[in-house]
């Protein structure tokens, strides 16, 4: 039996843009206002060489990697899924 009917891989396409879009917006705050960044300086309270802008770029060049990667791995999860389908049409 196939688990992975259309409604399974629909849900697992709305679950990864909804976290693309969450890490988006999320990349955005930070990039506008780095009072966002405020719980990284309780995390990083003890280390007072990092500072706070360093840390910032750091963290959206982290998210737009993640945005990059999980945009990636859509299309080769599309392409994969139109190959299969070829497969079963022809």
């Amino acid at each position: 039996m196939n688990t992975m009917t259309p409604n399974s891989i629909g849900g697992f396409y709305f679950i990864l843009c909804l976290i693309i879009l969450f890490i988006g917006i999320l990349n955005l705050l930070i990039r506008k206002n780095p009072m966002y960044m405020d719980f990284l300086n309780i995390i990083y309270k003890k280390d007072e060489s990092i500072t706070v802008s360093i840390l910032q770029k750091e963290i959206i060049k982290t998210l737009n990697g993640i945005i990059i990667l999980s945009i990636l791995s859509l299309l080769v999860i599309s392409l994969l899924l139109f190959l299969i389908w070829l497969l079963i049409v022809s």
